[in-house]
Parts: structure tokens; C-alpha cells; sequence
């Protein structure tokens, strides 16, 4: 049987991209139909070094492990009734105003629900990536700010952007609600994606947002294995390698507008998913349900459009530190 997270992953994928392969969904029944002659064909003709990729990462004696590739691989040959993969550009996604598709799946025995809000981004071409992954992180800021820090009905709300081969790109936010409360608080979070996908951001969210992704950018190669998988992503999507080394310079460059303009189109392409108990998440997504108010009446540091200022951890570092040193010890001829 499908695990709950193959199904939601499933919902997502065929709710952005329908009558595309990125949304195809596979049945056991379409596996059952599979023979084995079926599939050693498709080996022939997908293993192939037209559709291969080799890198070597590391501290290597490159002569050497060209020498040794070489060995192995030299007598790889493309083989009869082998083609490379194509893959086919998705329809490029709606514009207009926001439209949610709502899809409910239930769960027994559980008294949390379960929300992954997803939406079709502008096609993606090479260092598109970098302002998809500046805009998640300004999302889950905004997203953490309001459901845990003000509200205190999310213990860690998560964004990511991706992108795939053909241009295809999306946004998937998540967070997990008490099923006691979550007519509500979803009636929050919904408002505020509402009102993210219409515009309400600021030059600080930027800021923030610039800053946080160049920080997990730095820190994302700490090892070969990471510096090999981003390599083949980029190997795959045909994209430039040599931009992974220009992050901080291509993300100093994306503007407020570049991000308000995915967003909107963000917001005509949203798909929401919700899992819980049936009884809860039926009521969910409905339109009358009391929001808490947009300004609110408790401590102004926690109110928007306003929010400011930040918690102390969450602000960007000043452009420069200076680092204060310690006077030298002074030496002393008394004795004890």
C-alpha cells in the first residue's frame, strides 16, 4: 500500500502538472502490467552513455582517474535502438488571480493535520534557482513569524523551491496544525499566503531573504558528495556549472519585483493539501471563518504589515562587524 507521504507527493505533482510526466501517476495495476521483456528492453535503450553522466569529486590525481575511467568505460558504446531522453517543456503555468485547488486525504487516528501548500513558479532557466530558493526562504520566515512566533500553532513551518528538467519549477510550503484548532489557524495561514501572493512584501523581507539563502548556500558544500549531487543537477538540467560558484553575485542582483511577480503567479497556481481526520479537514478552506485581524492589537513588534522589529536571530548581520580585541595583559614585576 502507498505511504500517506507517496500520496500527498503524488496529489501535488498531478494537481501542477496535469497531462504532463511530471504528473503522471503510476498504478499498482500499470506496474502489474509490466513483464520482465518490457523491462529489459527499456534498460537497452535507456542505458545508454548518451543518457550518463560521470563526475569525480575531490582530492584526485586527475591523469590517473581519467586513466581508470577510461578502463572502465571506454568500451561503452551506444548500442542499437538507444535514444537519448527528452524531456518535454511543461505548459507554462495560468496567470490571473489566485485560485486554490483544494484536495483532502484522510487519516485515521490523528490529531494533527497535516497542510502542504504548493504553486507553479515561472519557467525556470539557468540562476532562476536562486531567486525560487531566496523567495522559499522569505516564505517560511514570513510563514514561521506568523504561525509560531505570533500564534503559537506551529512548532516549524517549512518552505523549498525546485526546479526541473524542461523549465518545470515549484514552491511547497508545509506545517503541521492541532486538529482542535486547526479550522482557525488555518483561516490565519491561508490569509497570509493570500496576502503574500498579492504583494505584501517588503524590502526587509529581501534583505532577509537574500541573506538567509546565500548563508545555507555557503554552508551547502560541506562535503564531495553534496559539490557532486549539485554538479549533476546542474549536468542534467543543462545548466551552467560555473554559477554555482556565483550565488552571492546572482542573488545580490534579484528584486523585489522579480519576487512579487512570482508570487502572483504563484497565487493562480496553488494546489493545497490537506491530511487529517475527514471530519476536520472537510471544514477546511471554507470562507467563513474568522481571521485573526491583519493589524492587531497585541505588542507592535508582532503585527503586520508593520513586523518590525525582528527577533534578534532572525536579522540579517550588519554589512560590517567590527571585532572588538581583548587589551594584552600587562606585565607585572611585583611579586606575591
Amino acid at each position: 500500500p502507498q505511504t500517506l507521504a507517496t500520496r500527498v507527493s503524488q496529489t501535488l505533482m498531478s494537481s501542477l502538472y496535469p497531462n504532463h510526466p511530471y504528473g503522471r501517476i503510476v498504478s499498482q495495476k500499470d506496474i502489474d502490467n509490466i513483464d520482465s521483456d518490457d523491462a529489459f528492453a527499456w534498460l537497452r535503450r535507456m542505458q545508454s552513455p548518451r543518457n550518463a553522466m560521470l563526475v569525480i569529486v575531490g582530492n584526485v590525481d586527475v591523469p590517473a582517474a581519467r586513466k581508470l575511467v577510461e578502463s572502465w568505460f571506454g568500451t561503452w558504446n551506444v548500442g542499437p535502438n538507444t535514444f537519448e531522453v527528452a524531456v518535454q517543456p511543461p505548459p507554462d503555468p495560468r496567470s490571473g488571480v489566485p485560485h486554490d485547488k483544494f484536495h483532502r486525504i484522510s487519516a485515521a487516528d490523528t490529531d494533527s493535520v497535516e497542510v502542504t501548500m504548493a504553486c507553479r513558479l515561472p519557467k525556470a532557466q539557468a540562476s532562476d534557482d536562486v531567486r525560487h530558493n531566496i523567495l522559499a526562504h522569505l516564505v517560511q520566515t514570513r510563514f514561521l513569524e506568523h504561525l509560531r512566533y505570533r500564534l503559537g500553532a506551529s512548532y516549524g513551518p517549512g518552505a523549498s523551491a525546485e526546479s526541473l528538467r524542461g523549465g518545470a519549477a515549484h514552491m511547497l510550503v508545509r506545517f503541521s496544525l492541532d486538529a482542535r484548532k486547526a479550522q482557525t489557524v488555518f483561516a490565519d495561514a491561508h490569509a497570509l499566503w493570500r496576502r503574500l501572493v498579492q504583494g505584501d512584501l517588503q524590502e526587509a523581507d529581501l534583505a532577509l531573504g537574500r541573506w538567509q539563502g546565500v548563508s545555507a548556500w555557503n554552508l551547502a558544500f560541506e562535503d564531495s558528495p553534496t559539490v557532486l549531487l549539485h554538479i549533476l543537477d546542474r549536468l542534467n538540467k543543462k545548466w551552467p556549472v560555473e554559477e554555482l560558484a556565483n550565488y552571492p553575485k546572482i542573488a545580490e542582483a534579484v528584486s523585489l519585483a522579480q519576487l512579487k511577480q512570482d508570487l502572483k503567479v504563484c497565487g493562480a497556481n496553488t494546489t493545497i493539501v490537506l491530511v487529517g481526520d475527514e471530519k476536520v479537514i472537510a471544514k477546511l478552506g471554507s470562507t467563513n471563518v474568522a481571521t485573526t485581524p491583519h493589524r492587531c492589537s497585541g505588542p507592535a513588534g508582532w503585527c503586520r504589515p508593520a513586523l518590525r522589529p525582528r527577533p534578534d536571530f532572525l536579522k540579517p548581520p550588519p554589512p560590517t562587524q567590527t571585532r572588538r580585541r581583548c587589551p594584552a595583559p600587562q606585565e607585572s614585576s611585583a611579586r606575591p
